[in-house]
């Protein structure tokens, strides 16, 4: 009888509730200049969210986690004093980073866009601090400008199945991988076996003899990608790994 799947906790769960007291306590201070948030990190001693990571890697995927976090309240919140909280809570993200070199924080055209437009606003309405982090961010190289906010791959598969992910779907993005190539891989299985069939009928030596392609080139390339599916899972019930740590685990095991 097959183990059932174990919801693991994601590297990040919990940040959201210390976010939460972060701003709450800030807001509290109903000013948005960066000396109170300043204050108010010190006070809960922020820079220690950073402790308690197992490697090098699983700190990597934490700080992505909270910049994608942070960067979703930006977008979400109408509220200009929220806005800012968040812009200064990705400035101090990055620069309190214990890694080097330092994690970029990922952004879309769309939070280019929106984070443009805080901007401007914090320029119309005299919020010079913000104005000013903002600037401050974009001559350190804070951000890497990418399509999407997710980086996708193999090495990045995660389960649904994690408490206190973002994720709220069941989702397989290996199985989707697999399944969105191997159609594509069938039908140049088949354009090559009419390749192979029309060079043998062939009179001409040097074209009868051609052998740009190994015959089963496809059955290795499908054999290979089955291979690839099946490293990101683990023999022990585990389904999925969800952190690199769970990962790096998991292709031990199946070593």
């Amino acid at each position: 009888m097959a183990a059932k799947p174990v919801a693991l906790k994601s590297v990040s769960a919990g940040f959201r509730s210390d976010v939460a007291t972060l701003f709450n306590a800030f807001l509290a201070t109903e000013s948005v200049r960066f000396e109170k948030f300043a204050e108010v990190w010190r006070l809960l001693k922020f820079s220690c969210i950073f402790k308690g990571r197992q490697n090098r890697n699983e700190m990597y995927e934490f700080i992505e986690d909270m910049f994608s976090i942070t960067l979703a309240q930006l977008k979400s919140s109408g509220a200009i004093d929220r806005q800012i909280a968040c812009l200064y809570l990705l400035y101090g993200l990055y620069n309190k980073q214990q890694i080097e070199p330092k994690v970029k924080i990922r952004v879309t055209l769309e939070t280019l866009q929106c984070l443009r437009q805080l901007y401007d606003r914090c320029k119309s309405e005299k919020h010079i601090d913000a104005a000013f982090i903002w600037l401050k961010m974009l001559s350190q190289g804070a951000f890497a400008f990418v399509s999407d906010e997710q980086v996708y791959g193999p090495s990045f598969i995660r389960s649904a199945k994690v408490v206190g992910s973002d994720n709220s779907e069941a989702s397989d993005l290996s199985n989707q991988l697999c399944f969105a190539l191997l159609p594509q891989i069938d039908e140049l299985s088949k354009v090559h076996f009419q390749y192979q069939q029309m060079k043998g009928v062939q009179t001409h030596e040097s074209v009868n003899s051609l052998n740009l392609l190994e015959n089963d080139i496809f059955d290795e390339f499908n054999d290979s990608l089955k291979k690839l599916q099946q490293q990101f899972k683990c023999d022990n019930g585990i389904g999925f790994a969800n952190t690199v740590l769970d990962r790096q685990l998991c292709l031990d095991h199946n070593s």
